[in-house]
C-alpha cells in the first residue's frame, strides 16, 4: 500500500500550500507517485 500526503487540512486555513513537507514528505510523494506511473505505463 502506498501513504500519500493529503492537502485535507485539520485546521481551518492550514493546507500544504502553507508551508513546507520538508524533504522528508516531498521524497516519499514523488516516489511513490513514480512507482503508480511505472504500473499504470508498463
Amino acid at each position: 500500500y502506498a501513504y500519500y500526503a493529503s492537502d485535507n487540512p485539520l485546521r481551518t486555513g492550514s493546507t500544504l500550500a502553507s508551508g513546507s513537507l520538508g524533504a522528508e514528505g516531498i521524497l516519499p510523494t514523488y516516489l511513490i507517485t513514480k512507482k503508480i506511473l511505472e504500473k499504470v505505463l508498463g
